[in-house]
């Protein structure tokens, strides 16, 4: 789809601040003045510090923060804004109609602007049942607490087309006094069919919308003082949770993924995708923890108190104690984890949503594209991001058939990695090693002609702000082959660091991204000696290889001789005694020796069986399939067997 929507309290443009307490006196009588239409901002974007006059397009919260900042305003003020805080009065004589179970109450008129028909009452009274049944009954959320225990719900039907909203949620009072769960009654749009709720039906429009804004008034009754941009995120995603043939939500992600080098938490605001379309990192942590790690940070958000200098909970600290104490996790590990779905696009759920012609998540945004290589600090854009808390960036590669080199320098904390793509291929993208914290890092990509794109991802998956993350890129030298011949009567494996090459047959090959160098490694079978590299190696340790061209290597392993003296190896027992003077001794390999002995020419020896191939250690007897002939002389035998 190409044109924004919005749902719940949601729409193109809203945007939502924190209103910090140092925006006092006239300023914030202006502020909400403003905000609300009751007098004219001054420009287009009227801002006081913190603060924007944006058009408003949701008021939940800026009607939550009118409320908390009450005692701040004038008497005048209070006195034009009232209207704001309390009970919805409807353009005609207020009718009742009770949902089937009882928990909801509507309240709506027939007369007037605010005129809704009975049938419209009682489908949205039927729908609120409907989202009762999920997000309380199957899903665990506490109900929403009400004025007096054991009230139905309120839920007054009036006009918010004209003031282009869907509806919105008021908080009343704390449940307990001082407590920070609150009371609240919903407003919704008396039918939903003004033209700026296309292209959704009138029922899609109040399906979501409930969903929504119920879990607004779940939310007030869990902490009033929660963090805006994840009240915001939980009651988006809860709309397709709940209606997922709806799709609605869908409309914030384009923003959303355009803005990812804004920080997760930052301002509420479908511009930026700021809070709504930050919902698909709840989707993200449901498809790894289980749908029910979103209840558990609300359910720990109730046992948070109101923060002592005013304000709202940063939800950051508490999704990492959640994440970490309930889940093995971290906000970091899961950050890291959601910035790299974004672009692999290998959702697990609702995956019938992801492509076209439906609604669908778009993949990825890059923040800078390259048009060749290399890539530098002369380049432009220069290759370099500094990044806030929580946000992440994408930068696109040139392709290129002879292989990419990366060079990557991050700040502590800092994450990257890179990502090679085949559009149309039907294959899923290639993710290459994450590199973190650890300074310089070097990504090899290798050569590939069918590959579509080159993607580089830096992330700052923590808490500080204005982590810098660079990098620099080089085509690779053409790729330098490597082949491998192995030779001799010995057996063993040749393998190569970095991996390629793993070779114990007769002959293997692997092409190596030209540049730099591998190193070879011998390890012989058993029974067997590595005795010597050929060709490019020489000698009989590892052999570092240069890739600056193609390589031919020889690696020869050896079957060690049956007999030893010393360092001197025999082909049999018989050529060792015959070369042994008076007093030698004569090792034998384990296992079968054939040939017989004829010990006739008086020498005193002594013949220990039982080595190994090594000849390092002791292994089984060894067995003489033969004969012992002894004339003279004396031949003292240790674990030998004569058969």
């Amino acid at each position: 789809m190409t044109t924004a929507r919005f749902s719940g309290c949601l729409i193109a443009l809203c945007i939502v601040l924190a209103l910090p307490a140092t925006l006092l006196g006239g300023a914030l009588d202006d502020y909400y003045l403003t905000r609300f239409g009751e007098r004219p901002a001054r420009n287009a974007m009227e801002t006081s510090p913190g603060k924007t006059t944006a058009p408003e397009r949701c008021s939940t919260q800026l009607r939550r923060g009118l409320k908390r900042e009450w005692s701040l305003l004038s008497a005048s003020t209070r006195q034009v804004l009232a209207k704001y805080l309390a009970t919805p009065v409807l353009s005609g004589t207020e009718q009742i109609v009770d949902s089937p179970s009882g928990r909801f109450r509507v309240h709506y008129t027939t007369a007037g602007g605010d005129a809704a028909t009975v049938a419209w009452a009682q489908t949205t009274a039927r729908i609120f049942d409907d989202v009762y049944g999920v997000e309380v009954q199957k899903m665990g959320y506490l109900p929403p607490p009400t004025p007096s225990a054991g009230a139905p719900y309120d839920l007054y039907l009036q006009d918010r087309a004209s003031a282009r909203e869907y509806g919105y949620t008021q908080g009343l009072e704390p449940a307990t006094p001082g407590g920070v769960s609150y009371s609240t009654y919903t407003v919704l749009d008396r039918s939903f069919t003004s033209s700026i709720y296309l292209p959704y039906t009138p029922l899609e429009s109040l399906q979501v919308t409930a969903a929504h804004e119920f879990h607004h008034s779940i939310q007030f009754g869990y902490n009033y003082y929660s963090d805006i941009w994840y009240a915001e995120a939980t009651a988006t995603w809860m709309e397709d949770e709940l209606y997922d043939g709806v799709n609605e939500l869908y409309d914030y992600l384009a923003t959303a993924v355009a803005y990812s080098s804004i920080s997760l938490d930052g301002a509420t605001s479908t511009t930026t995708g700021g809070g709504y379309g930050r919902w698909l990192f709840n989707r993200y942590l449901a498809e790894q923890h289980g749908i029910p790690v979103v209840r558990r940070v609300w359910e720990s958000l109730a046992l948070i108190p109101p923060p002592a200098g005013g304000g709202d909970i940063p939800i950051g600290p508490l999704l990492d104690t959640v994440l970490s104490r309930e889940y093995s996790s971290s906000l970091a590990a899961d950050f890291f984890g959601f910035a790299k779905r974004v672009y692999n696009r290998d959702w697990t759920t609702h995956t019938n949503e992801i492509n076209p012609p439906t609604a669908y998540i778009p993949s990825y945004h890059p923040t800078a594209i390259y048009s060749s290589h290399p890539v530098s600090f002369s380049s432009f854009p220069t290759p370099a991001i500094t990044l806030p808390h929580y946000s992440y960036a994408y930068f696109l590669l040139p392709v290129t058939s002879s292989g990419v080199r990366v060079t990557i320098t991050l700040a502590a904390g800092m994450e990257a990695t890179a990502f090679r793509s085949h559009p149309g291929s039907g294959t899923p993208p290639e993710s290459y090693q994450p590199l973190r914290n650890n300074g310089l890092n070097t990504i090899d990509i290798p050569a590939d002609a069918a590959s579509g794109e080159t993607v580089l991802l830096l992330c700052n998956p923590t808490a500080t702000d204005n982590l810098t993350g660079s990098f620099t890129s080089m085509i690779l030298p053409q790729a330098a082959t490597v082949a491998v011949t192995l030779s001799g009567d010995g057996s063993g494996a040749i393998t190569s660091n970095p991996a390629g090459i793993s070779c114990t047959n007769a002959t293997c090959s692997y092409p190596f991204p030209g540049g730099g160098s591998i190193v070879l490694v011998a390890t012989p079978a058993i029974g067997s000696l590595f005795s010597s590299w050929g060709g490019d190696c020489s000698g009989s340790g590892d052999c570092t290889l240069p890739l600056d061209g193609g390589r031919s290597v020889t690696a020869t392993f050896t079957s060690p001789l049956p007999a030893r003296i010393g360092l001197t190896s025999y082909p049999d027992l018989q050529s060792a005694y015959d070369n042994a003077r008076p007093g030698d001794l004569i090792m034998l390999k384990e296992g079968v020796l054939p040939g017989s002995l004829f010990a006739i020419t008086g020498k005193i020896v002594t013949i220990k069986g039982g080595y190994a191939p090594s000849y390092t250690a002791p292994g089984t007897p060894s067995i003489i399939q033969g004969f012992l002939m002894l004339r003279e002389g004396t031949v003292t035998l240790r674990d030998v067997v004569i058969r």
